[in-house]
């Protein structure tokens, strides 16, 4: 490790081993609203830890049984949600990963932990895989939208992730984008609308720190336009979510090619993608 690196792991695991939540969250990589989150949801955690005198850096055997309890504390009384406490065992497995990426870790304590599997009864279903390649069509006349929608379909990101997407990330020559937990090769179609955009923006003179996108720092911008689309081309509105979730339906990934942070992840987003939708015959999984 670089000095730089060696000085990241040290605080790290200072603040894990003194259970010094706001330090650790501090020095995650975190956009400032999810660093906010993981304060306000991994509190009560990281108290109780300290309290009961629970070791997070050197977890006791019952770890499993003991995180799964703490996680489902909710701080105005009653029981947690589940899906609060799987947003939690997210954060704390993002922290553990961390420290495993800087050798202070050799196993990730949450390995092998069965979480919740919770689905919302208005879940609404996902669109079919037609339908989503008449929206890329419509989609075609707006290269910035296009090149949006073709990545969430198709390597399953965020909309939060789109936001922080600059020139910086992109490896032309490779074919790829950096992203925050590994770097993704691109399908054929992603590669190529991002291409269109770079040469807007200036081809080997685009700027490294100019974003690719132009959407607002609140997701509702994204959401919108999308809207609208759907909207002229008298399609129904897919949602960011859903359309993220038909990606893990449609295409084979690897935690690479759809920017997930370890196969647990990845296989447990996949299978419940599967089961908030019914293909027909005519549906295909294809290779991302």
């Amino acid at each position: 490790m670089t000095k730089v690196d060696d000085e990241l792991a040290m605080k790290m695991i200072r603040a894990m081993n003194e259970h010094d939540l706001d330090t650790l969250v501090s020095l995650m990589p975190w956009i400032p609203r999810r660093r906010e989150q993981a304060c306000s949801l991994l509190r009560p955690v990281f108290a109780a830890a300290r309290e009961q005198c629970v070791s997070l850096v050197h977890p006791p055997e019952h770890f499993h049984a003991w995180i799964l309890e703490v996680v489902n504390i909710n701080t105005r009384g009653g029981k947690a949600a589940q899906t609060t406490a799987n947003t939690r065992l997210s954060y704390l497995n993002v922290i553990y990963t961390q420290l495993m990426d800087l050798d202070l870790l050799l196993v990730n304590p949450l390995r092998g932990l069965k979480r919740y599997e919770h689905t919302r009864q208005d879940d609404p279903a996902l669109p079919s895989p037609q339908e989503i390649q008449r929206l890329l069509f419509h989609a075609a006349a707006d290269p910035h939208l296009n090149a949006a929608l073709l990545l969430i379909y198709h390597h399953a990101f965020f909309g939060s992730e789109l936001r922080e997407l600059t020139w910086g990330h992109y490896l032309p020559q490779e074919g790829k984008l950096i992203r925050r937990f590994n770097v993704t090769p691109l399908s054929q179609e992603a590669a190529y609308a991002l291409e269109r955009l770079r040469v807007v923006a200036g081809g080997v003179f685009a700027d490294p720190s100019e974003r690719i996108f132009p959407y607002h720092d609140d997701e509702a911008h994204l959401r919108q336009v999308l809207l609208a689309l759907c909207q002229q081309a008298n399609l129904p509105y897919p949602g960011l979510r859903e359309l993220r979730r038909s990606s893990l339906r449609d295409f084979v990934h690897g935690v690479d090619t759809a920017g997930f942070a370890t196969r647990q992840q990845l296989d447990r987003a996949i299978k419940l993608a599967h089961s908030s939708t019914h293909l027909d015959s005519s549906g295909s999984v294809k290779r991302a």
